[in-house]
């Protein structure tokens, strides 16, 4: 799909026309909205519908709902929370504001809002912005933009779906937090890495417990199956230093082996095409993966 020039947020996704007077707000009978087919997040806590839906008896819907014509019916294109809310407040009509809007941009607008949202865990935010990524062709650098996030931040939680399916279900079910997850990013062989994963369900290691484990030399027990580069010596503080502070920028293993007549190899590893493109796009900076 070819790039777009996109703005900041929904209000950049969502057309508003070129009028310049204030926009109508429409009562539309919620038995005549229909939900938004491509939201990415079909269930919502009952717990925050309940206070949602309690702000809303009491306030009224606030913030309109944004929909779309289909047929003879309104489909829902941004305010899944508030439609549900509103239902289970009693309402029969609520505030909308109509929009022409294609399939492919509703389901980007649904991404979006999700992902703008602050209750999502770490996994959901992670998938959510590499389905925008691999959908819509967006860098980095714009997803942060849509979202209102840091690239930096953007690039660590998608560095998270590197861990193996069953680690970042256990993160979905919040049995380890994102700190814990960020520890485990620095083993690189499976089996220690699901090792200390269950000792640190089974122990309720905290995150310092689980860094510290992790940084204290535990042998990788399966090593010749994924041999990795030699560090550099130990007898060179600056290569170990260089390392140190690319891996930090990066986010992953940086190896550097000096050649005996000078120069030599910074080696740096990644694990998936997401991962490269994170690693390029820090290279490059974030005002190159801007205009890309």
């Amino acid at each position: 799909m070819p790039r777009r020039g996109l703005g900041r947020g929904l209000d950049a996704l969502i057309p508003t026309g070129t009028a310049p007077q204030r926009e109508a707000v429409l009562d539309v009978r919620i038995a005549d909205i229909t939900a938004n087919p491509y939201q990415p997040r079909a269930e919502a806590s009952d717990d925050d519908l309940a206070d949602l839906s309690e702000s809303i008896r009491r306030h009224g819907v606030i913030q309109p709902l944004v929909v779309r014509r289909v047929g003879d019916t309104y489909q829902l294109v941004a305010g899944e929370r508030r439609w549900r809310a509103a239902q289970r407040a009693g309402l029969t009509t609520v505030p909308c504001l109509l929009r022409d809007v294609s399939d492919t941009n509703t389901l980007q607008i649904a991404l979006v809002e999700n992902l703008q949202r602050t209750d999502l865990t770490p996994i959901e935010a992670a998938r959510g912005y590499d389905q925008l990524m691999r959908e819509f062709g967006l860098t980095q650098a714009e997803v942060a933009e849509q979202v209102g996030k840091s690239r930096t931040a953007v690039t660590n939680t998608l560095r998270l779906l590197r861990l193996p399916k069953e680690i970042q279900d256990s993160l979905q079910a919040r049995q380890i937090s994102e700190g814990h997850a960020r520890a485990l990013l620095g083993i690189e062989d499976e089996a220690t890495l699901f090792a200390i994963w269950r000792r640190v369900q089974a122990e309720g290691l905290s995150v310092r417990a689980t860094e510290r484990l992790v940084q204290s030399g535990h042998k990788p027990s399966v090593a010749k199956k994924r041999p990795m580069p030699p560090p550099p010596p130990s007898d060179d503080p600056h290569l170990q230093d260089a390392a140190a502070r690319m891996q930090r920028a990066l986010g992953t293993r940086v190896t550097i082996k000096p050649k005996p007549g000078g120069g030599g190899h910074i080696l740096i590893e990644y694990f998936n095409d997401s991962d490269l493109t994170a690693i390029v796009e820090s290279i490059e900076g974030s005002e190159w993966a801007a205009t890309r």
